[in-house]
């Protein structure tokens, strides 16, 4: 098994090192003002409230037709405790990939789906929708 997950990773750095499958450093920086700009958007709500975290963040969300952060593809029914916990494990996930020197582009979206939008399939499609607009390799089907 452990033979098998090696020539797998193996094969994924071969492909990832492939013209047109690298992450230029301009998809580096779409990735990080991205993530910094969910930061900031939360921290600009966050006012020391305890009562805050336990809030819904569709209290915050606008409409599908508006939509334009990442708040406003997450399921509503999600509290902000837990979008920010969601929020803390993507950026870890993205700055452990960015520090490789060939990162996978499919890890981007797995942390995005497996901390945010898991078990919220249409969810999930529409903020990969939107994610295309700006890199257009981001892919919902990301396994």
């Amino acid at each position: 098994m452990n033979v098998t997950r090696a020539l797998r990773s193996r094969l994924e750095t071969c492909l990832c090192a492939l013209p047109g499958r690298r992450v230029t450093p301009h998809d580096r920086l779409v990735l990080l003002a991205h993530i910094m700009a969910v930061v900031r958007e939360f921290s600009d709500e966050f006012r020391g409230s305890p009562a805050f975290l336990q809030s819904r963040v569709g209290s915050r969300q606008r409409s599908a037709a508006f939509a334009r952060d990442l708040m406003d593809f997450v399921t509503p029914d999600m509290s902000m405790a837990e979008y920010l916990h969601g929020i803390n494990e993507v950026s870890g996930a993205w700055r452990d990939e960015l520090a490789r020197k060939w990162p996978r582009r499919r890890e981007f979206a797995r942390a995005m789906r497996e901390n945010l939008f898991e078990h919220h399939d249409d969810r999930w499609r529409a903020y990969a929708t939107h994610m295309r607009r700006k890199l257009p390799w981001f892919d919902a089907r990301y396994r």
